[in-house]
């Protein structure tokens, strides 16, 4: 699989309306950007299907009715942070304001473990405020600083843009 992003992602777990004409089946997201989004859900389809999605972003007021294409599956076990059966699918139509709350909900996230990064290498860091921003994030468990560290390094690489340019052929 070549890997490819033109636009930061975030993570994202909500629910999924996704079918071919029409939502008929229901799965969640693990991340998003403004180019796509990777649903899990337990009915597939092949590389290269079109398909309509329904979903709403936080902070976003309407849900957001999209068109995308099936870019690569995993049908089964994992890769990286994807679980299998799910979908990379990317956007070939958003709603302007569905594609700025999208960005918007991307950076917050970047900016939020950004803050944390900096906070946690404080010589003492402050657990009240790290605390705080903690509730704006998908991590929940860690047994360390250091740990929690780790995490957020591993996190922020969601961010990272990679030119097709760049991109590695496995």
């Amino acid at each position: 699989m070549s890997v490819r992003r033109r636009f930061p992602r975030a993570p994202l777990k909500i629910p999924v309306k996704y079918g071919i004409r029409e939502p008929a089946y229901t799965g969640k997201s693990r991340v998003i950007g403004e180019g796509g989004m990777y649903v899990e859900g337990e009915h597939m389809f092949y590389k290269g299907t079109s398909l309509v999605l329904h979903f709403r972003v936080p902070g976003h007021s309407a849900d957001t009715i999209a068109e995308g294409k099936v870019v690569w599956t995993i049908v089964k076990g994992t890769y990286g942070i994807y679980q299998g059966p799910g979908m990379g699918i990317e956007f070939t139509s958003v709603d302007p304001e569905s594609r700025s709350a999208i960005s918007r909900y991307v950076q917050e996230k970047k900016e939020t473990l950004t803050r944390l990064l900096e906070l946690l290498q404080e010589e003492h860091p402050p657990m009240k405020e790290i605390n705080n921003l903690l509730t704006r994030t998908y991590i929940v468990d860690y047994t360390s600083l250091d740990d929690l560290r780790h995490q957020v390094k591993h996190h922020l690489k969601y961010f990272e843009v990679v030119k097709p340019e760049d991109a590695e052929e496995n």
